[in-house]
């Protein structure tokens, strides 16, 4: 417990399976601050996905500041409710709520490549790593918004960098969390995004670099 989760690599080898899967985690070395782990996902023997993870405790310091801002966003509620499962996305898509966060919409073949969403589970639950990785999983990809029609893509990897603790203690847990995604560059079918996600009172919490591949 002393040591929260501050780093999470994981890379998708290909898609699970429907049916059971089987986890296996690994402790590669605890030190005195740091503890690193690794962990596989494996369907019908095959292994779909595996990952890396380092658990840090606090290190006492007097260096400290925070540069990363949520953008300017009308409020959640004030926008209506995106159906992303219905408009052909994914099927996870259907246990969270989407709402725009300002600026250009899907497909729209705006200037920049970056997507503004509000997003929070439909059921409310614990704010803490899972969370945190899903919320940045969940959102559609920035460069979706610099297209002009839609495209099936995959995630070939991504990295998550936790800037809190957590579990998370927040007054509104019911509250939406924006995602602040930008693809800056997208060249031979892959696309680099980096996402950054603010908690509903504004906190930055992590940020997500992802390689994309783009299928069609």
């Amino acid at each position: 417990p002393t040591r929260p989760m501050r780093s999470f690599t994981v890379h998708f080898c290909e898609p699970a399976r429907v049916g059971e899967a089987h986890v296996s985690a690994t402790l590669v070395r605890a030190g005195a601050r740091v503890s690193h782990a690794t962990a596989e996902v494996r369907c019908g023997g095959v292994i779909v996905a595996f990952s890396t993870a380092s658990f840090c405790a606090a290190r006492p310091t007097t260096l400290t500041w925070d540069e990363l801002h949520a953008p300017v966003a009308p409020e959640p509620l004030s926008m209506p409710s995106m159906p992303v499962a219905a408009l052909g996305g994914p099927e996870f898509t259907r246990f969270f709520d989407y709402r725009s966060g300002g600026g250009p919409v899907l497909w729209s073949g705006a200037d920049e490549a970056r997507a503004r969403i509000w997003i929070r589970p439909q059921t409310p639950t614990a704010v803490d790593a899972a969370l945190i990785v899903g919320l940045l999983d969940a959102g559609p990809p920035a460069l979706s918004v610099r297209d002009s029609r839609p495209r099936s893509v995959a995630s070939v990897d991504f990295r998550v960098q936790f800037l809190r603790a957590l579990p998370l203690d927040l007054h509104d847990t019911r509250g939406h969390w924006l995602s602040d995604a930008r693809a800056r560059t997208v060249g031979e079918g892959y696309a680099e995004e980096q996402t950054n996600l603010f908690a509903p009172d504004g906190r930055a919490v992590a940020t997500c670099q992802q390689l994309i591949a783009v299928l069609e």
